[in-house]
């Protein structure tokens, strides 16, 4: 397990939004912090068929009303994918990253009217220059797989069937090249790296017979699918959380260097 720390940023948000989730390794003394910035299981309303946010519009197209609903289906007290920093370059250029990160996720969700959902988002960022500085994908999902082996109860109080919820199965890696994108774009139009936890490298034979086009290898691998996805900055908390559900990833996926367009 690496020496990696995790923290919850909270700045520009007017809300006691994000909580501290302790790594995998700490103490259950944090687990009273984690009940003191997340609220308990909620029952969240029936689905409706007009938002309740935005009457006229169905819920199927307002992502708050759909995280919400996911939230209500998976029994979540926190929601939010989990910040891999793997550059430190500068700290004053990640502070800024951050801090368009957490604006941009408020807009997001006022335009949605669902500002009540920042009550329940953890944005827990994990960061060692030790181990995480320049890591490659392959580093990230290991460490994931470890933090997630036990943070899913930590945070939720509940078992493995939570695994496969968003939360959970998906992190964000923030690179050099990630944090550059986003910063020298003033409209948002930067990516984000995002890593799918249960991806395993497959065989592309069937029968002697390739089933798929051996690509430019991507930190060594001419999968096509090479187990991560590169999305856009703009709405990076908020929108993948709808559009990876169930089988999304398949319906998604754009190997790299395309971007995914929802």
């Amino acid at each position: 397990m690496f020496g990696a720390r995790q923290r919850s940023w909270d700045r520009d948000i007017p809300h006691r939004a994000f909580s501290s989730i302790p790594p995998a390794t700490t103490s259950p003394i944090y687990l009273s912090q984690i009940e003191k910035y997340t609220r308990p299981p909620t029952q969240f309303p029936p689905v409706q068929r007009l938002s309740p946010r935005l009457p006229g519009m169905s819920p199927r197209f307002n992502n708050a009303d759909q995280i919400e609903q996911y939230l209500h289906e998976d029994g979540l007290r926190a929601w939010g994918f989990v910040i891999y920093r793997c550059t430190y370059q500068s700290n004053t250029a990640w502070d800024e990253f951050m801090r368009r990160l957490l604006a941009n996720t408020k807009d997001m969700l006022e335009s949605e009217g669902g500002l009540d959902l920042l009550d329940n988002l953890a944005l827990t960022v994990i960061e060692d220059p030790g181990s995480l500085d320049g890591a490659t994908t392959a580093v990230i999902r290991h460490h994931f797989e470890q933090w997630v082996a036990t943070a899913v109860h930590q945070e939720q109080g509940t078992g493995p069937a939570l695994l496969w919820s968003e939360r959970y199965r998906y992190c964000l890696q923030i690179t050099q090249d990630v944090l550059d994108s986003v910063l020298t774009d003033e409209n948002e139009a930067g990516f984000v790296r995002l890593i799918r936890r249960d991806w395993e490298e497959y065989d592309p034979y069937d029968g002697g017979d390739r089933l798929e086009d051996e690509h430019e290898a991507i930190e060594g691998c001419t999968l096509e699918d090479v187990g991560w996805i590169k999305v856009p900055f703009d709405g990076v908390m908020v929108v993948p959380w709808y559009y990876l559900r169930g089988g999304g990833w398949e319906t998604e996926y754009h190997r790299p260097p395309k971007i995914a367009c929802y």
